[in-house]
């Protein structure tokens, strides 16, 4: 685990919202920005504003938790864009090890103007979800994290809980729904589901009463989301861990694709008609990533698979698709 950090930048944001006053739709973007750097629900941290600074303040000690500055234009009436720059000032309890990112990659900022998608769901990994927003921007990307919002505006998630990798539960706000993400924009770089959000984003209300409930879960938007962007040959679709299961009902597309993943999600994926690739050697699983350009079915699926967040996975997983996003480019 790496030592405390007294404070770690987030990714700078702006959101536009509806509210009846400016003070009104700042304060409910920056809510939502200090539990993302904080990684606590609201219910239970204290809220301190001075001068375009927000502070939360966790409940049951006072610890200062995070801090987000903003800047607020008014669009039109009623209508604001908010500006935010948070800060996270607690550390992440059970932070995985820190491997230092490509410095090649890091000069450059290949990703520049580009978007990476992550799509979330409750049972995410906070560090896993961190490293993403953290590493692609280092990187020069911007990090949408996007869901399945049901009709209406926001939904908060909470994290996968592990006594050792994630001792306390984490919470996320999502604004952006499947719906909004332009597959086709020039923007468009990448498109992540990561290690285990993948069980409710692949329901879909038809499944049910479906007797072909395989069909019935490409409706899922989560799942079709996948698919446009597999069809997509300017965009590359990673898949981590558990995540390679949300490709488990897009046979035809898979079919003979290479891939990695979590030991218990391989037999999904090869039922599915992938085919596993594995290590050369087995003491590297957790670093093991596989890209698929295309197969004898399909071109361009720009396929990238990964399988573990230990021992520097998701790191390795990062790297590996910034450079697949370039050469695909």
């Amino acid at each position: 685990m790496s030592p405390k950090s007294a404070r770690r930048k987030r990714p700078s944001f702006k959101r536009t919202v509806h509210a009846h006053s400016p003070t009104a739709a700042e304060e409910i973007v920056a809510l939502d920005a200090l539990v993302n750097a904080s990684g606590m629900h609201s219910e239970h941290f204290d809220v301190h504003y001075h001068e375009g600074k927000w502070s939360a303040f966790a409940k049951h000690d006072g610890l200062h938790l995070a801090e987000v500055f903003t800047n607020i234009e008014e669009d039109k009436s009623n209508q604001f864009t908010i500006h935010c720059d948070p800060h996270a000032l607690n550390h992440l309890d059970g932070r995985l090890d820190d491997i230092e990112p490509d410095p090649e990659l890091m000069a450059r900022k290949p990703l520049d103007g580009l978007k990476v998608y992550v799509l979330m769901e409750s049972q995410f990994v906070p560090q896993e979800i961190d490293l993403y927003e953290h590493r692609f921007a280092q990187y020069g990307a911007t990090v949408e994290l996007v869901s399945h919002l049901w009709g209406t505006k926001s939904l908060c998630f909470h994290s996968h809980y592990d006594q050792g990798l994630i001792p306390k539960i984490r919470h996320a706000v999502v604004h952006i729904d499947i719906s909004e993400v332009d597959i086709n924009s020039s923007e468009t770089a990448a498109v992540i589901a990561p290690i285990d959000v993948h069980q409710r984003l692949l329901y879909d209300p038809n499944i049910v009463a479906s007797k072909d409930p395989v069909k019935a879960a490409r409706s899922a938007p989560a799942v079709d989301l996948m698919k446009r962007a597999l069809e997509q040959p300017k965009v590359v679709v990673g898949a981590f861990g558990h995540g390679v299961e949300l490709l488990s009902p897009l046979t035809d597309l898979i079919k003979d694709a290479a891939i990695t993943a979590s030991p218990g999600s391989l037999c999904a994926l090869c039922n599915a008609g992938a085919q596993w690739s594995p290590p050369e050697n087995p003491d590297e699983w957790a670093t093991h990533v596989v890209k698929q350009i295309s197969t004898k079915h399909h071109k361009n699926l720009n396929l990238i698979t990964g399988t573990s967040v230990l021992s520097g996975g998701v790191q390795a997983f990062v790297d590996e698709m910034t450079r697949f996003i370039i050469e695909i480019r």
